[in-house]
């Protein structure tokens, strides 16, 4: 009877203290919140000045609202795949590559373009939290689905 109680009040104690843990407990967590905030909808200027610092929160600190719903702008975007590919840490700074790629997609929802680039994101430890601070792009390749038509 009394373990019993001992494991109700051990579980119920996991459950709060994981429900008041940091989301963002490490630098590869920031970078996957950070990409996965930028493909959904409703984005806020506030909200992505949260996750970033330096140079990347400065540049988008100072966009004007019609730069800002541009460079927000997903509703034709769709995320298909994200994957961290290596991460080099240290002290309170990373490095991390990774690949992620996403369709263009038109009115009807049919997929134009399929994108898949190589980026490093340096990120750091500011305040408790870790925060993207630069993001730098390796490589791009864009394959289109419809037939290009060339023209002179």
């Amino acid at each position: 009877m009394l373990s019993k109680i001992f494991v109700t009040i051990m579980l119920l104690m996991i459950m709060i203290f994981s429900g008041c843990a940091p989301k963002n407990v490490s630098p590869d967590k920031a970078l996957q919140d950070y990409v996965e905030q930028r493909f959904g909808s409703g984005q806020s200027k506030e909200s992505i000045l949260q996750k970033v610092t330096g140079p990347l929160y400065l540049q988008i600190e100072q966009m004007s609202d019609d730069e800002f719903k541009n460079f927000s702008a997903t509703q034709n975007i769709k995320k298909k795949e994200f994957k961290i590919l290596s991460s080099r840490c240290k002290d309170n700074q990373c490095y991390i590559t990774y690949y992620l790629s996403y369709f263009n997609v038109d009115s009807n929802n049919k997929t134009e373009v399929l994108t898949d680039v190589k980026k490093v994101a340096e990120v750091i430890k500011e305040d408790g939290a870790w925060k993207i601070k630069d993001i730098v792009n390796i490589k791009t390749y864009h394959k289109s689905l419809d037939e290009l038509q060339v023209t002179n």
